[in-house]
């Protein structure tokens, strides 16, 4: 038995979510989760980098009526990777994400019949690709371990459509914004355990 949950149709990412216009209650009769995943890592000795590679194939979808309709957050096809490599008292790790793009809805302004939605999510956002990447260094103090790291998020500052927002424009015409996925966002920091 399926609960009915709400979402935003257009713009999934946004602060207050229940006063946007595109805000729907999604109550199907039944969902479908399923999937396959393959992962390969390797281990080796404290010296040998470690690596991981994985592909998942998964489809997540709603029976609404007699219609199946993706999930808004189906990755079809998603590929993951990374490594990490110590270098003396350093420790450097990527991590690359590559997967289907989200469903998506679409709002047109047609001259004849006016505003007009696509059906929920039939159309696709682009691919979505980044790389993470992390480097730290662990001190010896008195008391405790310290770590310090920067982490930068999106390394090649790729923007990754996840959004439509759409407003009026002075004419009254429809205005179409493609919002992003976060951009190279860099984070230095500093833990200490005890």
């Amino acid at each position: 038995t399926l609960r009915p949950r709400f979402e935003n149709i257009f713009n999934t990412l946004t602060l207050v979510p229940e006063l946007q216009f595109d805000r729907l209650m999604i109550d199907p009769r039944k969902a479908e989760s399923i999937g396959a995943e393959v992962t390969v890592t390797h281990a080796g000795s404290d010296d040998d980098p470690i690596w991981w590679a994985s592909y998942s194939w998964a489809r997540i979808r709603d029976w609404i009526g007699e219609d199946r309709i993706e999930r808004s957050w189906d990755q079809t096809h998603s590929l993951k990777g990374g490594a990490v490599v110590a270098v003396g008292a350093w420790d450097v790790s990527a991590a690359i994400e590559i997967h289907s793009g989200w469903p998506r809805t679409e709002l047109r302004d047609d001259p004849d019949t006016g505003l007009q939605a696509s059906a929920r999510n039939r159309l696709r956002y682009a691919t979505f690709a980044a790389v993470d990447m992390r480097v730290s260094r662990d001190f010896e103090v008195r008391r405790g371990d310290l770590t310090a790291y920067l982490d930068i998020t999106n390394v090649l500052n790729r923007a990754n459509p996840c959004c439509t927002e759409y407003s009026l424009d002075e004419d009254g015409q429809l205005a179409v914004r493609t919002a992003h996925w976060l951009p190279l966002v860099p984070s230095l920091g500093i833990v200490w355990t005890f």
